[in-house]
This record gives structure tokens, C-alpha cells and sequence, in this order.
């Protein structure tokens, strides 16, 4: 094989493996991208979740405090009443 002939070799070596090399990148980044993609999906998923429950665990909370409130006004009419019989 001549200089040449090496030349052309290695140039067409390098004008084929070269392109191959950047669709092998290509191809890896959409791969590793779809990947992240459902990563990303299923992350969105349970936080939806994750956020459902927290404004149920907030109504429970809000209810009890609500039915606090209402014993604690039933508690204040009483001890008004017993101050009055006790005048």
C-alpha cells in the first residue's frame, strides 16, 4: 500500500467512523433523554399524589379545628351560665 493509498484509506475510515461515532452519540442522547423523560413523568405522578393527600390531610385538619372551635364556644355559653348562677 502506497502513502497515498493510506491516505485514502484513513480519510475514508475517518469520514465514515466519524459520522457513525456523532449518530452512536446521537442515539445515546435520545435514549438517555427518554429515559429522563419517564423519570420526569413519574416524578410529575407522585407529586400530583403527593399533593391530593396533603390538601385531604388539610380538610381533616381544618374539620377538626372547626369542631374544636365550636366546643370550645359550647365551653364559653356554659361557664357564662354558671357565672350567672353564681351572682
Amino acid at each position: 500500500m502506497t502513502a497515498e493509498n493510506a491516505r485514502r484509506a484513513a480519510a475514508i475510515t475517518m469520514n465514515t467512523l466519524i459520522p457513525l461515532g456523532s449518530l452512536g452519540a446521537i442515539a445515546g442522547v435520545v435514549w438517555w433523554a427518554s429515559g429522563l423523560n419517564k423519570t420526569v413523568e413519574a416524578h410529575s405522578i407522585e407529586l400530583v399524589a403527593v399533593k391530593a393527600a396533603q390538601r385531604e390531610h388539610e380538610k381533616v385538619q381544618a374539620a377538626k379545628l372547626d369542631s374544636m372551635i365550636e366546643v370550645l364556644g359550647q365551653i364559653k355559653t356554659d361557664l357564662a351560665v354558671i357565672k350567672a348562677r353564681l351572682r
